[in-house]
């Protein structure tokens, strides 16, 4: 299964350390990106001939502009089978004050993102 991560800095926002964040990642998967803004620009043209994809971002289920609705569509849109996603700004960097602390659980969520996302059924 052939599995990209999309990290969203929500505008250089957040008080992550991104980089370290794609370094480990990129241990397990195919691709990483980082943008500034996916809910304003989800293009997912580099991720084409993937089967899965983690949105790693805002809460899909308080964002007004990227719910899980809007996630699942550009997923399908881009033909990819499966889609996860893994809240890197309400669960790490709004709630870490220390940035460390904020990048180690961004790593932890996306590494139970991606297990979640490799044992997960079709999403449409």
């Amino acid at each position: 299964m052939k599995i990209g991560v999309i990290l969203c800095t929500c505008g250089g926002t957040l008080n992550i350390d991104f980089e370290d964040v794609k370094n480990y990642v990129e241990k397990f998967v195919d691709r990483v990106e980082i943008v500034d803004l996916l809910c304003k620009n989800p293009n997912l043209d580099g991720f084409k001939e993937f089967d899965g994809i983690i949105f790693a971002c805002c809460s899909e289920r308080s964002s007004l502009t990227f719910n899980e609705d809007k996630m699942h569509e550009i997923a399908k849109k881009h033909g990819i089978k499966f889609w996860e996603s893994a809240n890197i700004r309400e669960q790490c960097a709004w709630i870490h004050e220390d940035k460390d602390g904020a990048t180690r659980k961004a790593m932890d969520l996306l590494l139970m993102a991606y297990v979640k996302l490799r044992t997960n059924a079709k999403a449409y």
